[in-house]
């Protein structure tokens, strides 16, 4: 059993940031392989959120490396995965709200 995937706002905000600067650096192949790649995180994700660590204990918070530079964040609740950012690894992590 699968659970329903919600992403929220900042997730597609971050999303397609992720894939704007691809697009604009990359070859399309790497965009492509991108997508490809978070899709099939998103399907393990929903059907196994445990097979990734938590990142905060306190509501549950876990941590998927997409690719070396990009970490996708996300909870379970209610029987929701629900998708919370993309975040860049580049980026200050003292910037990162979850």
């Amino acid at each position: 059993m699968s659970f329903p995937v919600i992403w929220l706002p900042e997730a597609e905000v971050s999303f397609n940031q992720n894939l704007d600067y691809l697009g604009h650096e990359w070859p399309a192949k790497v965009k492509t392989d991108f997508i490809n790649r978070v899709d099939k995180v998103i399907r393990l994700a929903s059907a196994n959120p445990n097979l990734y660590p938590v990142y905060r204990m306190k509501d549950q918070v876990r941590k998927c490396v997409v690719h070396p530079r990009i970490t996708m964040y996300f909870k379970v609740r209610n029987g929701t995965l629900y998708l919370i950012t993309f975040w860049n690894t580049y980026r200050d992590p003292k910037k990162l709200k979850l």
